[in-house]
This record gives structure tokens, C-alpha cells and sequence, in this order.
């Protein structure tokens, strides 16, 4: 007699896993694209070396272009799911009758023939709102601050001119797709560098890769205008300049006498022969 044993399959449990998208994960890091602060950086060094604007920059990150930046602290640099534009703080800076203190920025001289340090204008040492400057500048920097340098101004959008910072002939143009965020006007060393229109220092130093003493004028909250390979800075951090106003000399760009010049209109740079002419 045969008899039928019924068989029975066990089935091993099935493991399930979450899909995840990419990019909800990298939400979930903070961001797909992030950059610890050093010394020297600031919102607006930031925002200018990633193409944003200071204001976006500081939004993506739960905070706004006033608050200050922590050695070590850790930003995104990319734009949250869902994040709303309409949601960005609006500063006002034209109520502001001096610059904030906290865009209060000393720049000091090293060394001095003492081996002391000596502070530009005798200003008095304040805490700096942003990181400290790098230690080992490439050159040194003379801050001639004019008296009327706290004088509030304000941004005329309708009526904004443009200037020629330097007289020279350009010889390198715009060209982003070679890299070529801005033009190199060719100059003689220590030739007077003009601010090419009206507006606000809103940063000054070597914090930015690739520009060596920096100096960035806010001209609406959609312009900014970037100067780069100065010899000598005649302004500081929070200073409102005028039409025609001297902010520096021309300096050196591998060997050769010159100034880099960029306009950035919402973070990304444009042509800036668009706004000189020529």
C-alpha cells in the first residue's frame, strides 16, 4: 500500500524595501550639493562663487543674509523641494540710515615694522559679523575710508548708469560656455579703478576662489557688479559708494596689469558690455 504524504512548500518572507527617490534622499542630507564655511566666507563670497544671490542662499538654508556664519557650519547649496520663492525675506535696506552693524567688517594691516598690527582708520576693533578674514592675504590690502562713507544712499533702479570702471582695452570677452563669467580690461598697475554705478559694498576680500581682492557693489536687489585683481581696496564692507567713486587700483592677473569685471543680474552673470556698451 502506497501511501500519499502531501507536501507542503515554506515560503521565506519577503523582504520589502522603501524606494527612495534621489532626491527626497538627498533632502534628507541637506541638500545635494552642500559647503562647510571657512575663514573668510561670507553669504555674499558664497552665493557669488555658486551663481545665487545672497538672499536665496541664505533662505535655503531657514535664514536670512543678516544672520551670521559659523566657522564649520554647514550650508546647502541647492534649492529645497517645494521651496517657494514668494517666501524670500525682503531686506530693507534703503530705512537703514547707517550701515547694520552687523555688516560691520575691520580690516587689518600685517605686519606693520613694529611686528604689531595695525587697524585701517583707527576703527576700533568690533566683532566682524561674518567669518574671519583669511590669514594669509596675497598681498596687502590699504582701506582709505572717505569721511562721507556712512552717508545712506539709495538704490535708484529706474535711473541706474553705467560706467566704465577702468579705461582700457578689453581683452578678454564674455563667454560663459569658456568659462568667462565677466571681462579682463587691461590697464597700467595702480591705475584708478571707478565703481561702475551707484550702489552698496557688500563684500570685500580673497574668500572667493579665483578673484584675488574681491570687491562686490550691490546695486538693486537683482544687480551686483564684481571687481577682482586689485592692488590697493579703498572701501570696506557696508559702505555706500557713489557715481565715478575710486574703490581701488588695478592690479595683477597673471603678470600681466588688468581688472576682471562682472555684472550679475539674480545671481547669474550677463554680459556686462550689455551695460557698458561697446
Amino acid at each position: 500500500m502506497i501511501s500519499l504524504v502531501a507536501c507542503t512548500s515554506v515560503q521565506s518572507p519577503v523582504t520589502v524595501r522603501e524606494t527612495i527617490n534621489s532626491n527626497i534622499e538627498a533632502e534628507r542630507l541637506g541638500g545635494r550639493i552642500v559647503t562647510i564655511v571657512g575663514k573668510g566666507d561670507t553669504w555674499y563670497g558664497i552665493a557669488f562663487e555658486n551663481n545665487t544671490t545672497a538672499a536665496e542662499l541664505a533662505a535655503w538654508n531657514g535664514m536670512t543674509e543678516q544672520d551670521t556664519l559659523r566657522l564649520g557650519q554647514r550650508l546647502r547649496l541647492s534649492k529645497p523641494l517645494g521651496f517657494d520663492k514668494m517666501s524670500l525675506p525682503v531686506v530693507e535696506n534703503n530705512k537703514t540710515s547707517s550701515p547694520p552693524k552687523s555688516e560691520t567688517k575691520v580690516v587689518i594691516i600685517r605686519p606693520s615694522k613694529a611686528g604689531s598690527e595695525t587697524i585701517a582708520n583707527n576703527v576700533p576693533l568690533k566683532k566682524a559679523p561674518t567669518v574671519a578674514t583669511a590669514t594669509k592675504p596675497p598681498e596687502k590690502i590699504i582701506i582709505k575710508t572717505p569721511r562721507n562713507s556712512e552717508l545712506p544712499l539709495k538704490f535708484d533702479r529706474k535711473n541706474l548708469s553705467w560706467t566704465w570702471p577702468v579705461k582700457g582695452r578689453v581683452v578678454s570677452k564674455f563667454s560663459p560656455k569658456l568659462g568667462r563669467k565677466g571681462i579682463d580690461i587691461a590697464g597700467r598697475q595702480n591705475q584708478e579703478v571707478k565703481v561702475a554705478a551707484p550702489g552698496k559694498v557688500v563684500y570685500q576680500g580673497n574668500g572667493v576662489k579665483g578673484y584675488r581682492n574681491l570687491i562686490i557693489v550691490k546695486h538693486s536687489e537683482d544687480i551686483l557688479s564684481a571687481y577682482a585683481h586689485n592692488q590697493q581696496v579703498y572701501v570696506q564692507e557696508g559702505q555706500w559708494v557713489k557715481e565715478n567713486q575710486t574703490i581701488s587700483t588695478v592690479g595683477l592677473k597673471k603678470g600681466q596689469p588688468l581688472l576682471h569685471f562682472e555684472i550679475r543680474k539674480k545671481g547669474q552673470p550677463v554680459d556686462p558690455l550689455q551695460y557698458l556698451g561697446g
